[in-house]
C-alpha cells in the first residue's frame, strides 16, 4: 500500500512542478492550509479521498493521471509489462483508433535496454527493425515515432501511418509523459515486486 501512496504523491509533485506552481498556490486552489498540503506531498500524512479530490481539481488532474499501474496486471492487450493496466491500454487503443494507423507499438528504453511494452498488428520482424532504429537513433520508413525522454529513460510511440492530426500529436504528448513516469516508476521497483 505504501507504494501506491508514494506513486500518487510523486505524480502530484510532478504535476505541480510542470504547472510552475508552489505548494502554497496548490493549497490555496484546493482550499487547504499550506502545511497540510506540504505534509501530503512529502508523505508525512495521507490525504482523505475528499482531500485528494480537491488537490486533483486544483491541478486539473484526473485520478487516472496519478493512480499507479495495476500490480498484478489486467491481462488486457499484448503487453510485456503486466502493470500496463486497463486505463493505459485504453489510451493506446484510443490513439490507434483515432489515427487510423495500420500498426502501433510502444517501446520503453532504460539503462541501455530496449523493451516492447505494447503492440497491435505489428509483425515481429517489423518490431525488431523498430527496436534497432530506435536504439541507433535512425528513422524507420512508413512509421511515425513520437518520443519522450527523461533522466536517461525514454518511451516511444510508433505508429504505421502517413500523417497525424495536430490534436493527436498533443494527446500523444500527454500520454507519453504519463507512460514514461509509470515505466520509470516500475523500472525502479525491486524486481521481486514484479
Amino acid at each position: 500500500m505504501q507504494e501506491i501512496y508514494h506513486f500518487i504523491r510523486e505524480q502530484i509533485r510532478i504535476a505541480r512542478f510542470e504547472r510552475g506552481l508552489t505548494q502554497k498556490e496548490v493549497a490555496i486552489r484546493a482550499g487547504l492550509v499550506k502545511s497540510s498540503y506540504a505534509s501530503i506531498e512529502t508523505g508525512d500524512s495521507r490525504p482523505s479521498i475528499g482531500t485528494l479530490y480537491k488537490i486533483l481539481g486544483a491541478l486539473k488532474l484526473d485520478i487516472s493521471d496519478v493512480w499507479p499501474p495495476v500490480w498484478e496486471g489486467s491481462g488486457v492487450g499484448d503487453s510485456a509489462l503486466p502493470e500496463f493496466n486497463v486505463i493505459n491500454t485504453f489510451r493506446i487503443r484510443q490513439i490507434f483508433s483515432l489515427s487510423q494507423a495500420e500498426s502501433i507499438c510502444l517501446i520503453f528504453q532504460s539503462r541501455g535496454l530496449t523493451e516492447p511494452i505494447f503492440s497491435m498488428y505489428t509483425e515481429e520482424e517489423e518490431r525488431d527493425c523498430l527496436f534497432e532504429a530506435i536504439s541507433t537513433n535512425r528513422s524507420f520508413p512508413e512509421w511515425k515515432v513520437l518520443s519522450k525522454r527523461k533522466n536517461g529513460a525514454s518511451v516511444h510511440l510508433c505508429l504505421k501511418v502517413d500523417t497525424l492530426e495536430s490534436y493527436l500529436l498533443q494527446l500523444a504528448e500527454i500520454y507519453l509523459a504519463l507512460w514514461l513516469n509509470t515505466f520509470m516508476f516500475i523500472d525502479e521497483m525491486p524486481k521481486s515486486r514484479l
